[in-house]
């Protein structure tokens, strides 16, 4: 699944990609942040950085400032705006706050 277009509810366009293992090579590219890279998320969904291979649920992590890093993980939206900020959504959120174009 590639990005799509999305609109919220305050009328800002976005485009949106949905992580799963299937589109992992896309989101690669879809997320042009310096330092985004890719995790395993363990079974309370945190990032796992030190034991690669124990899970099947993937996860990245988006460097946004020197502070902060998102978590997306797999299932949650990555929401891309034109002016280069990206947020992540749970689904159930996304969907409930956001209307596909």
């Amino acid at each position: 699944m590639t990005a799509q277009t999305y609109r919220n509810k305050s009328g800002d366009l976005c485009e949106a990609l949905e992580l799963q293992w299937e589109n992992w090579d896309y989101a690669c590219d879809f997320v042009t942040v310096d330092g985004f890279r890719g995790t395993y998320i363990d079974g309370d969904g945190f990032p796992i950085e030190d034991e690669l291979g124990v899970t099947e649920l993937i996860g990245a992590l988006i460097p946004v400032s020197k502070e902060v890093t998102l978590v997306a993980r797999q299932g949650d939206y990555i929401v891309r705006y034109d002016d280069g900020t990206y947020l992540v959504y749970d689904p159930t959120v996304f969907l409930a706050e956001y209307e596909l174009v």
